[in-house]
């Protein structure tokens, strides 16, 4: 009897720590799990990963949608990243097998690119658009003694050589840091190739050891690249004007009130921007004001927090959040997160979300649109919400509920797109769900 009962209470003590382990485990991996359907659409800045930190200046990569957003493939042939050039500084003549959309955060200067056999030069300033075409060579300067040159970009490559490497770049400008695609070939050929001995191709193309983003310094004045006019002449026969820059920020909104306003350009305001269907915008909230609830019918968006800190709130399906598909939809979940200056979300097509700013400085977003023919703004709470739009008698079978009491509940707001957001007791703090 004696050793049965100690079996016993052994037995128990046994059972109860698998018990308590289990339950630990289970409470790891859920709380492990949030965080990485989390990283599918917010991507802090901690996590962008720097593909050149140079002499004078840097491209920091926002992490591969394609290995990180499974449910956006949408994005896959997309990146995002920024390049940071210090005063007075060059990049280094290239190309990529990529089309470049760059939108200017900070700063001035020039760029120069290749079009139709011809070179194009252009002002780089604060808060315009500019398109280079893949495979044009191009060269950018900071010609600002005093401040960076900070770019946001998009690039979108049709066919990535690997899912790990999104676009190539080849170098036309430099040395043995950066090597060029001069290197490639050999000596004799290029010596031919130019009309010279090998010698002088080998100490031509020996001299840079600086890397892609070097300082002008003293011996390149940057006024002397501010002399340039703003494109250069046409060669005979060819017709083909290049775009000339789109500035955000001096097209009207479209559409402001008290708590902010939203701005958008098209290919109707930018030609290049439909080549590949896309849209900019730019979303100023107000200290305290929030974007409604809404989805886009169409288009998949990336944005990026250009100033202030706020909350975005994106709900997708249960379903999709574990990862399986084919499945009805039984539950919805929030994936949420703070955002700060240079963090980036994405927010995939027919996704509702919302945009809470928390700060007296209020909270500027950023946003490449991608697929936006025939695409529309839907938006859930506000004035102009869905829920007004479709006959009551409808929404009261729907709900179960009196029509008098949807009457006073979808239209008690008189606002629209961007309100008065919640207050800090109203749940203003992040509560994982």
């Amino acid at each position: 009897m004696a050793f049965g009962k100690f079996f016993l209470q052994w037995l128990v003590v046994v059972l109860s720590l698998v018990s308590m382990i289990q339950c630990n485990e289970t409470s790891y991996n859920y709380e492990d799990h949030e965080e990485e359907v989390e990283k599918q659409f917010i991507f802090k800045k901690e996590r962008h990963w720097k593909r050149i930190d140079a002499e004078a200046g840097q491209i920091t990569v926002v992490p591969s949608f394609r290995e990180n957003s499974k449910n956006a493939p949408q994005l896959h042939n997309y990146e995002v990243n920024f390049l940071e050039m210090d005063p007075n500084s060059i990049m280094l003549p290239q190309y990529m097998d990529a089309r470049w959309y760059m939108y200017i955060h900070e700063g001035k200067g020039r760029i120069g690119w290749l079009q139709t056999g011809k070179l194009i030069e252009q002002n780089l300033e604060t808060g315009q658009i500019y398109f280079v075409p893949e495979g044009a060579p191009f060269y950018v300067i900071n010609t600002d003694k005093n401040q960076s040159l900070i770019i946001i970009n998009l690039l979108y490559n049709e066919n990535p050589t690997s899912p790990n490497r999104h676009h190539e770049v080849y170098y036309v400008g430099g040395g043995q840091n950066p090597p060029t695609v001069f290197s490639g070939f050999r000596q004799e050929s290029l010596a031919a190739g130019f009309g010279m001995d090998i010698e002088d191709v080998e100490n031509l193309f020996s001299k840079q050891e600086r890397g892609p983003i070097i300082s002008l310094g003293n011996q390149q004045r940057n006024d002397q690249f501010l002399l340039w006019p703003w494109a250069s002449k046409k060669h005979a026969g060819s017709s083909e004007e290049p775009e000339k820059p789109f500035n955000l920020h001096t097209k009207t909104p479209d559409f402001v009130n008290e708590y902010g306003y939203y701005i958008k350009a098209d290919s109707q305001s930018y030609p290049p921007l439909g080549r590949q269907d896309l849209a900019m915008g730019y979303t100023r909230h107000e200290g305290g004001a929030m974007t409604g609830p809404h989805w886009s019918s169409r288009s998949s968006s990336v944005s990026v927090v250009v100033k202030g800190q706020g909350r975005v709130e994106i709900v997708i399906p249960v379903a999709e959040a574990a990862g399986e598909s084919g499945r009805d939809v039984k539950a919805y979940r929030r994936v949420e997160g703070e955002v700060t200056a240079g963090d980036v979300f994405i927010v995939p097509a027919c996704r509702p979300a919302a945009e809470l700013s928390y700060s007296d400085e209020g909270f500027d977003v950023l946003t490449f649109l991608i697929n936006t023919e025939n695409s529309d703004l839907i938006m859930l709470t506000g004035k102009n919400s869905v829920m007004t739009e479709i006959k009551e008698i409808v929404l009261a079978v729907a709900m179960n509920e009196k029509v008098q009491v949807l009457k006073k509940v979808f239209k008690a707001q008189k606002d629209e797109v961007f309100m008065k957001g919640p207050t800090e007791a109203e749940g203003m703090n992040i509560v994982r769900k």
